[in-house]
């Protein structure tokens, strides 16, 4: 009886373990980084993806600290109305043109072409990882 028990109370401490584990977001490493080690980290994925020089390092770097400088500022407010809410997505889809445009113009076509390439393939990623993870919700 003291063994099955034991193996109880062991098992339910495994699945709680994975659980807080799992319930992880894919960027929740990133939030205890500074906006410029977030940008370091980034652009230094981006130069092994792209084969970067120096030049195209240095104004990425800067475009990528003002990028996470601006998402640790907007962190915490969550919009409530449904204008803050157009307003959040309609922002956020600026700075995609900007950044998209301010690429352009850093990379050459290869890189570029390289590059949106990359970003379509973690769009299909995180579309599958949602899709997953709703399935998950529903069927607790």
């Amino acid at each position: 009886m003291n063994r099955l028990l034991i193996i109880v109370v062991l098992f339910s401490s495994f699945l709680v373990n994975a659980q807080e584990k799992g319930s992880e977001g894919r960027d929740n490493h990133f939030s205890e980084f500074s906006p410029e080690q977030i940008s370091v980290l980034q652009t230094k994925k981006m130069t092994l993806l792209l084969n970067l020089d120096k030049n195209q390092q240095q104004e990425i770097q800067k475009m990528n600290f003002q990028l996470a400088k601006e998402r640790k500022e907007k962190e915490f407010k969550k919009p409530q109305t449904s204008d803050e809410r157009f307003e959040l997505a309609n922002s956020r889809l600026d700075k995609k043109i900007e950044v998209q445009k301010k690429m352009r113009t850093l990379l050459n076509e290869d890189q570029f072409n390289k590059w949106e390439r990359s970003i379509g393939k973690r769009k299909n990623r995180d579309r599958k990882n949602n899709k997953q993870r709703g399935k998950q919700r529903k069927s607790h």
